[in-house]
């Protein structure tokens, strides 16, 4: 609910960075508010995924040294942005451990329950399923994450998402191998990020 103390500058100041949240993934993180602000080499990872988004890139792979912030947004932040905009979409999410995906799996879920993410996206948890590797969105979406050796046979998702932490990238860079997180489940529409 806005703040009704507010002028009607500082109201129409805050609609219009919650609509240019809504459309730029560097935007949200900065209306998110968390303490730090994307760095160029940043930038050039959230231009790659936003094309992910649109539909514009059906594979991408990044490869950054460890501490370049990835984890942070491209599995984080972008994933729950992702699910912001396409909330009637699914997401798998794995990752080389179990307890990695199950991290990252609680962080997405508590960016995507924050009154932040409502406010650009109206859009929440749904109140049945709100587990740290397994939940739903309010519009019928799913984020399933899992580690290597998990089972993900018979799923489907719209956004396959590989975490390989600081492994040697599959073999062939195919984006295909690591995480098995391609080979046993089946995006529906074909994109892959492995980072």
């Amino acid at each position: 609910m806005p703040d009704t103390t507010a002028s009607p500058h500082e109201l129409l100041d805050e609609l219009l960075r919650r609509k240019r949240s809504k459309d730029s993934l560097v935007d949200y993180v900065g209306y998110l508010d968390l303490g730090f602000v994307p760095a160029a080499h940043h930038k050039l990872i959230i231009d790659r995924l936003e094309e992910v988004e649109r539909g514009e890139c059906q594979r991408l792979m990044i490869f950054c040294p460890p501490g370049a912030a990835k984890t942070t947004y491209a599995s984080v932040l972008f994933v729950s942005w992702y699910l912001g905009r396409n909330p009637e979409r699914s997401v798998i999410a794995a990752s080389h451990t179990e307890e990695l995906a199950s991290t990252i799996g609680r962080r997405v879920r508590n960016i995507f329950a924050s009154a932040e993410h409502h406010n650009v996206f109206g859009v929440g948890l749904a109140a049945d399923r709100q587990g740290i590797g397994a939940w739903e969105t309010d519009r019928g979406g799913q984020y399933f994450s899992i580690g290597v050796g998990g089972a993900v046979a018979g799923r489907r998702a719209d956004l396959c998402h590989g975490h390989h932490g600081n492994r040697t990238p599959p073999r062939g860079g195919t984006g295909r191998g690591g995480t098995g997180g391609r080979r046993n489940a089946q995006p529906r529409s074909e994109n892959l990020c492995n980072f």
